[in-house]
This record gives C-alpha cells, sequence and structure tokens, in this order.
C-alpha cells in the first residue's frame, strides 16, 4: 500500500508504508535464535513480539502509572542506565553513570513504553509486558522488533529493520 507526502514544494510524492507483518516474519526466527543462545529465561509476550527478563523487581510503591484526563497513560519522566546494542553484539548507545541518565518516556521509541508500562492502568489495557510496570529499582532486558524501535529507517550506527536488545536499569521513576 503507498502513501502519499506532500513535500517542502508542494508536490505529491509516493512513500512506502512499512509492511509489519512482513518484516515480523523475517525478524521472528533471527530474534528467537538470538534469545535462545543469549538470554534462555526469556519470556516470549505474545501481543507485542516481544522477548523479555525481568532481572530485578524493583520497589512496588515507588511509583503509580496514572491517566490523564483523556485517558491516556501519563509518561513518566525516568532516570535510567541502559545498555542498547544490535543482535550483532554492537553496542549502539549505553550509560553506566552513577547518577544516571533522565528521560521523558514519551520522547523515547515504543519498545521502551511496551517495557516500562504495566498491562493495565485503572483498569484500562495498557501496552507493558508486565502487571505492575517497571518501577524504581527495576532491572530488566528486553529484546524488540524493529517495528517498535526505528522500523526501516537508519539511526546513527542502527540500520534499518534491526532488532534491538536492551537492558535498562530503572533508578527513579516520577
Amino acid at each position: 500500500m503507498a502513501l502519499f507526502m506532500i513535500n517542502a514544494t508542494g508536490c505529491v510524492k509516493d512513500i512506502e508504508q512499512f509492511d509489519y507483518d512482513a518484516q515480523m516474519e523475517l525478524e521472528k526466527p533471527i530474534i528467537a535464535e538470538y534469545v535462545e543462545e543469549n538470554i534462555p529465561n526469556a519470556i516470549y509476550d505474545s501481543r507485542s513480539s516481544i522477548w523479555y527478563e525481568i532481572l530485578e523487581e524493583g520497589d512496588p510503591n515507588s511509583y503509580d502509572y496514572r491517566l490523564d484526563v483523556s485517558g491516556h497513560v501519563i509518561s513518566p519522566l525516568v532516570t535510567v542506565n541502559y545498555t542498547g546494542k544490535l543482535l550483532s553484539g554492537h553496542v549502539f548507545d549505553s550509560n553506566d553513570n552513577p547518577d544516571g541518565i533522565d528521560f521523558d518516556l514519551g520522547a523515547l521509541i515504543l519498545a521502551w513504553h511496551i517495557a516500562f508500562l504495566p498491562k493495565q492502568v485503572d483498569e484500562r489495557e495498557a501496552i507493558g509486558l508486565t502487571e505492575m510496570g517497571l518501577k524504581k529499582g527495576s532491572k530488566i532486558r528486553f529484546v524488540t522488533p524493529s517495528f517498535y524501535g526505528y522500523r526501516d529507517q537508519q539511526h546513527g550506527s542502527i540500520p534499518p529493520n534491526s532488532p534491538l536488545d536492551f537492558t535498562i536499569k530503572v533508578l527513579d521513576i516520577r
């Protein structure tokens, strides 16, 4: 299916739509093999096709996910240490500063939203992997299909259509 976009000169041009199903079919066996070899205790989330392992639970009372007046989950500010790498093992980004690094979760790739958020907030279904979501002190490792990362776009040293492996330690969440 083609999408159309108006460019800066006012001309209409075709752009390709990301083919989720086709890309997932390509990535699924590659990710499964990688997980089997590198994260043997990982859990598969069939809704997102993300594999994950909770390495540390964190403090269950440290943060409560809430909805805004529109019924959307309010994106917390998070302080984390993390490592992001390609399935080749190439580390494309990391932070291990004792004070961590601050992010507005809303400004990050969808894979991080799925990793952080709970399955449900105030009786509304959310997109998360775990019942409570990540809390202060939580540590998770997950492998995401490219759809929840940068899809078919080059991003720095991350090639298009790259599944990603993240380990995130939550130092604070607010």
